[in-house]
């Protein structure tokens, strides 16, 4: 089964929610909710000493938070990786590496919130396909 389009909208938060069971009776989210955001970013150095922004991207499912710090080159080599189980993904990253001014504050902030959109229309093409290896 072909994975599902992806929304092409961008959100206005950087969290994002994908339930992977029904609600609860109660009408409340399940505790099968997967959940990403990123809380904060911080400048990092490559060996060569060179600059970048790392990103920390939480993961919640079952009660359970995970973090990791990501990089925009991280995340454009993760697309490349999940295309062939999901074709409906871009052919391109859907964001543009703004090499310029990478450290403007608007720049990061708009990366920040477009890579959790990013993540969340994945996982949303992805409902009822197995997870790609490289998502686990």
């Amino acid at each position: 089964e072909e994975c599902a389009a992806l929304r092409s909208s961008a959100i206005m938060s950087s969290a994002a929610a994908l339930n992977t069971e029904p609600a609860a009776s109660n009408g409340q989210p399940s505790s099968m909710t997967l959940q990403f955001a990123i809380d904060t970013t911080i400048q990092q150095h490559e060996p060569n000493g060179w600059p970048y922004t790392a990103y920390r991207i939480l993961t919640t499912y079952q009660g359970q938070t995970f973090a990791v710090h990501r990089r925009y080159k991280e995340l454009r080599a993760l697309h490349e990786q999940l295309k062939p189980f999901c074709p409906a993904l871009p052919n391109a990253f859907p964001l543009w590496p703004n090499i310029l001014n990478r450290f403007a504050p608007e720049v990061i902030a708009y990366r920040q919130v477009h890579i959790t959109a990013y993540l969340r229309d994945v996982l949303v093409a992805l409902q009822g396909e197995p997870v790609p290896p490289v998502l686990r």
